[in-house]
């Protein structure tokens, strides 16, 4: 049967939690809800949990529980084909949602103004943090804002925790989800409107001011009685009783603040004398005697199960058991509500739960209902029931970029040189160095007390310093580390486009990766840079060396893979104390070998560049040499160096022969004398060569250019 608001259009433009939940709201109620999504998909697709047999990782629990019931459609809104296809997508909408930070879609040129110019009728709902200008300036517009700053801002952290002075974060997130819920509300009363007018309008709502409508009685109680309101466990500061007590096997609620419902509660737990009792019988005096009451009841419920309780209270005084989820999913009340909706999940063979709707309907009941969508799976028919160009329409569930086998290099890696990002001396030298790729760490390099201080360092010194044709990189912290996300924001909107590369380290799974390109893109977009930073990566993990192929491939900014013995040797349980080289006398031969290859083979597979990790005896010249042929043989196109006098080595090995420079320059033309003659291979000077050894040959050239050779 169709739902009450089937046949109404929504794009949703929304990410995380507090606009999937609204637009999740409206799809629940049979709204046709277009999820539009970038390459890389809503952020929390990454996230788990996820069911063990899945090894597509389209998307775990957090995604499916928020974004069912929706279509998925891939658009690049920072290009003109993107934002073109999502204005074709406008004509025919009724709703759009987002929640980006103020300002974001007028620099892509999708404001309000523009869309309602139009399409007159269309209703666009933003959910911010601290809401839009449109409305109400508020001093914090600009700040970005998650539940906990909600939460505490707007009230319900000050009012909840164990006592005075002690605030706690509610554990949902509800200063997301009731702004969200709100936010569909408005959306649904401004349908309305328009479908009677035909005028649209813009609606907004703030997470913060969400979370006050929320926590209305602290302001009628500052208002009324000059009180601020403060933690007070789990009782009422108006009602009593109104508490959390502890049973023999758990907890209880028990509220009864009306005085019939006191009596009939003394009666119950055998102590009728209270009922009439100065200090009890009536709201007012058990406020004042809070405490007492809640001993009078723990005297009672401590030595009860709480299914004994409920025997005794169930149905007669307002009371229950606090539930977890193992009761919860049991629970009949829950199978009669249908409050658990079974889902497929892509990857896996059974079933998953979410909580369903909890609104219920007559003459419009919801469902059936249907799994969260694969990332851009309706792409094609929803731009072609658009009327707009199916080009450049992902469908793929897995963020991989397409084989770019053999590509000529784009910028010069044969030395990355490590410099601590603390030492404003040695960035200085590392400028003025011959790498061809600097590097300044923000992890291993630098002393956890120094971190934030480095960031400063390292965005001055990019953007002041004289680094010639070098690559300019940062090598941020590993992405579960409490400094990662400090250093991406710092660093890359204090640099902007001084910077060229990001290095990721210690990455384990495509996942890592797309956190960091992500916020990249995020931080791109509010700065309508036109030049996209690229990323590298360590692999340094052994569960890295098995995911090596998937990693290659997540994302089209990731320029180079980065072999790191060290903590490889570590992962893996080498015994070696020779950080990228081989104890020849432990084991015969190149102990890192396998690894080496295996990510030699990746890399090239995926058109990308391998590197060698550092040689830590930087005493031993002949070492780094040695380790540097080896690398180079088997595909390497450049090494880390950990002190400048390895760069001349480096620079050395990975460059080539200027002898085999000449020679392809002279076999590349004669291959193309002899494709203009329509011949698909030529002999020269005994060498054939054809369409497979052209590409070598011209990847020689590339890099020779590159070099100046």
């Amino acid at each position: 049967m169709p739902g009450p608001l089937t046949g109404v259009v929504v794009l949703d433009l929304t990410r995380m939690l507090a606009g999937p939940f609204a637009t999740m709201l409206l799809a629940d109620l049979g709204a046709d809800v277009i999820k539009v999504e970038p390459s890389d998909g809503d952020p929390i697709r990454n996230q788990g949990p996820f069911v063990v047999e899945d090894e597509v990782r389209a998307y775990g629990g957090y995604f499916q529980s928020v974004n069912r019931n929706k279509r998925s459609i891939v658009l690049d809104l920072t290009s003109e084909a993107g934002r073109e296809q999502l204005l074709c997508l406008v004509d025919g909408a009724d709703l759009l949602v987002e929640n980006y930070r103020v300002g974001v879609m007028e620099r892509l040129g999708l404001s309000y103004e523009t869309l309602a110019a139009r399409n007159p009728r269309l209703v666009y709902t933003a959910v911010r943090g601290f809401g839009d200008p449109r409305t109400g300036a508020s001093p914090y517009q600009d700040w970005p804002a998650f539940d906990v700053v909600a939460q505490a801002m707007g009230g319900l952290m000050g009012i909840t925790g164990p006592g005075p002075g002690q605030p706690t974060k509610v554990g949902p997130g509800v200063g997301d989800i009731f702004p969200g819920t709100l936010a569909a509300l408005g959306a649904v009363a401004a349908l309305q409107h328009a479908r009677q007018t035909g005028q649209g309008q813009f609606v907004d709502v703030a997470m913060y001011d969400g979370v006050l409508a929320l926590c209305e009685r602290i302001v009628y109680q500052y208002s009324y009685l000059g009180v601020v309101p403060e933690p007070e466990g789990s009782g009422h500061p108006l009602f009593c009783p109104f508490d959390l007590i502890r049973a023999r096997d758990g907890w209880v609620t028990i509220a009864a603040p009306w005085d019939h419902q006191w009596r009939l509660l003394s009666e119950l737990i055998g102590r009728p004398e209270l009922a009439l009792h100065p200090d009890f019988a009536t709201n007012e005096a058990r406020v004042r005697n809070a405490a007492v009451v809640r001993g009078v009841l723990e005297d009672w419920t401590t030595v009860r199960t709480r299914a004994e309780i409920a025997q005794v209270l169930g149905g007669r005084v307002p009371s229950g058991p606090v539930n977890t989820a193992d009761s919860i999913v049991t629970d009949p009340h829950v199978a009669t509500r249908s409050m658990l909706l079974e889902l497929e999940q892509p990857g896996a063979e059974r079933t998953v739960t979410v909580v369903g709707s909890a609104i219920k309907m007559t003459g419009t009941p919801l469902g059936p209902h249907r799994r969260a969508p694969l990332l851009g799976e309706h792409s094609p028919e929803i731009l072609q029931a658009a009327g707009g160009t199916t080009e450049a329409a992902p469908t793929s569930p897995v963020r991989t970029v397409p084989r770019r086998p053999s590509m000529p290099p784009t910028r010069l890696r044969r030395s990355e040189l490590s410099t601590p990002g603390s030492s404003e001396k040695m960035m200085a030298k590392a400028a003025s160095s011959d790498a061809d790729l600097v590097f300044l760490d923000l992890e291993d390099a630098v002393a956890p007390s120094e971190k934030a201080a480095a960031r400063g360092k390292i965005v001055t010194a990019l953007t002041t310093l004289d680094w010639g044709r070098k690559s300019r990189a940062v090598r941020i912290n590993n992405v579960e580390s409490e400094y990662a996300y400090e250093d991406i924001i710092e660093v890359v909107e204090g640099a902007g486009e001084f910077l060229d590369v990001l290095i990721i380290p210690k990455v384990r799974t495509p996942r890592d990766v797309w956190f960091v390109e992500t916020l990249l893109s995020q931080i791109e977009a509010k700065h309508r840079w036109t030049r996209r930073i690229g990323l590298e990566v360590l692999i340094e993990e052994v569960e890295a060396l098995i995911n090596v192929e998937e990693i290659a491939r997540c994302s089209p900014r990731l320029e180079a893979i980065i072999f790191g013995p060290g903590d490889f040797s570590a992962s893996q349980g080498v015994h070696t104390s020779a950080v990228g080289g081989s104890d020849e006398s432990r084991y015969p031969g190149d102990i890192w070998h396998y690894a080496r290859n295996k990510i030699v083979v990746a890399a090239r597979a995926a058109g990308i560049d391998p590197i060698d990790g550092p040689f830590a005896a930087f005493g031993d010249p002949d070492g780094y040499r040695r380790e540097a042929i080896r690398s180079a043989t088997l595909g390497f196109i450049g090494k880390w160096a950990i002190h400048p006098s390895q760069l001349a080595i480096a620079n050395d090995v990975y460059s080539p022969e200027q002898q085999d420079v000449d020679r392809a320059r002279a076999l590349a033309k004669s291959y193309e004398e002899a494709e203009a003659q329509g011949l698909g291979a030529v002999a020269v000077d005994g060498d054939m060569v054809d369409a497979a050894s052209i590409r070598i040959l011209r990847n020689t050239i590339a890099k020779a250019d590159l070099i100046g050779m």
